[in-house]
């Protein structure tokens, strides 16, 4: 049951729906762990001045993974690493907005990141998929807290 939904996030083209394989499935579970594990820990929360929330190193993790493995990737563990931290840590409000935000984050950076073909990404592509995720990120708390 696991490996027909993972295998329906691996959606390649409009007929072909290639299989995840052993590898991209532990390699999404072992990020979507490490980034509910650096946004937990509690010694690694910066106070936000300006909201009620916290700032974490777990955004860095959600962008590493979305450069390294892709924007379905980046999605993956950006959205549920990011929503069972705020869940355990309870903060359940904010769990749905995370979901959402925290998704878009990894998977903006993951697409940005990826873009073109080998030979023309470079560190300006990952610095450009970087401020971009810090741009969705900031917007999309804005948002979600303005409403």
């Amino acid at each position: 049951m696991v490996r027909e939904c993972i295998d329906t996030v691996w959606y390649k083209g409009e007929r072909n729906l290639e299989r995840a394989s052993t590898k991209k499935i532990v390699l999404n579970g072992l990020m979507i762990a490490l980034v509910f594990l650096i946004t937990y820990l509690p010694f690694l929360h910066i106070p936000s001045p300006i909201s009620q929330g916290y700032f974490n190193v777990g955004d860095s993790i959600i962008m590493i993974t979305a450069i390294l493995f892709g924007r379905r990737a980046g999605l993956l563990a950006g959205a549920l690493g990011s929503a069972l931290a705020d869940l355990v840590l309870g903060a359940f409000i904010f769990a749905p907005i995370t979901l959402i935000v925290k998704g878009i984050e990894g998977y903006v950076v993951g697409l940005i990141a990826t873009t073109g073909d080998r030979r023309s990404r470079g560190n300006i592509h990952r610095l450009i998929a970087v401020i971009a995720g810090v741009i969705v990120i900031a917007a999309g708390y804005f948002v979600f807290e303005a409403t």
